[in-house]
């Protein structure tokens, strides 16, 4: 089973990666996969990948983080996003609820566009996968990959938590879409909806460890392994087996995301 987004990177999981590790692999969790959301996040993640077999980068800029890319900086984020244990450029993308809640401390939604392009730019010239945060923005995410890029890179996108109009439009664009834990919220009813219409070959398995426990431990942290609680949840809703999930999932990464 592939955790393809938590963010072991962050404080929270300060010397405690193996252990973490290890409780995933005990319940069958062998492959993460831990996105940055900045440069000093990126250079992280790619630091730990690099240290541990088991996990793998991305990196990229999320959209709430107010951090500028020169010409010069460019460059050098191309130089990373080649590097051999990075296998997707993101999280990057747009959120526009942290610009209408938060308006001082996030992005103008103009910013966080244009950030959006050079990384789609950045991921359509490396050949690698781009992790789309999208939160209330969508289909404006993907008008700006269609917009921007000659050949679209693949598109996941993060954390799904829009209808089914909008993931019918995101599946017919070729994306995958990632499901957590908000699955096992009792009031996401609309959302188990959606995840039980979406075809199982498009959706990937992910925690956003250390946020987005599963319900029956609200207010902890969560970690990969707490991916298992998302197999469960996708396995009652498509009608089958945690290990068909597991095996129709784990195909998909493996292949999203060229793991070897």
């Amino acid at each position: 089973m592939i955790d393809t987004h938590c963010h072991l990177d962050f404080p929270p999981f300060a010397g405690k990666i193996r252990r973490v590790l290890m409780e995933a692999a005990e319940v069958g969790v062998t492959t993460v996969i831990n996105p940055g959301t900045s440069w000093r996040s990126s250079q992280y993640a790619v630091e730990l990948a690099t240290e541990n077999p088991e996990l793998w980068a991305a990196v990229g800029i999320h959209p709430t983080e107010k951090e500028s890319l020169s010409f010069n900086q460019l460059q050098t984020w191309r130089e990373l996003a080649t590097h051999r244990r990075v296998v997707a450029i993101g999280e990057v993308g747009l959120d526009y609820h942290h610009v209408r809640e938060h308006p001082e401390e996030t992005p103008s939604i103009h910013d966080q566009q244009v950030t959006f392009e050079q990384f789609v730019l950045i991921a359509e010239e490396v050949g690698k996968p781009l992790i789309v945060h999208a939160r209330e923005a969508h289909l404006d995410a993907l008008s700006v990959v269609r917009a921007v890029a000659g050949t679209e890179p693949t598109l996941i996108f993060h954390s799904f938590d829009g209808d089914q109009e909008v993931a019918r439009q995101l599946l017919d664009a070729g994306a995958y879409l990632g499901f957590n834990n908000l699955l096992t919220y009792p009031k996401n009813e609309a959302l188990r909806q959606v995840a039980a219409w979406v075809p199982l070959e498009r959706i990937l398995l992910e925690t956003d460890a250390p946020y987005l426990p599963p319900q029956a431990r609200r207010g902890e942290t969560s970690a990969p392994a707490d991916v298992v609680s998302v197999a469960q949840q996708i396995a009652s809703l498509h009608n089958t087996t945690v290990e068909e999930v597991d095996i129709v999932t784990t195909r998909s990464a493996r292949a999203v995301f060229a793991l070897e």
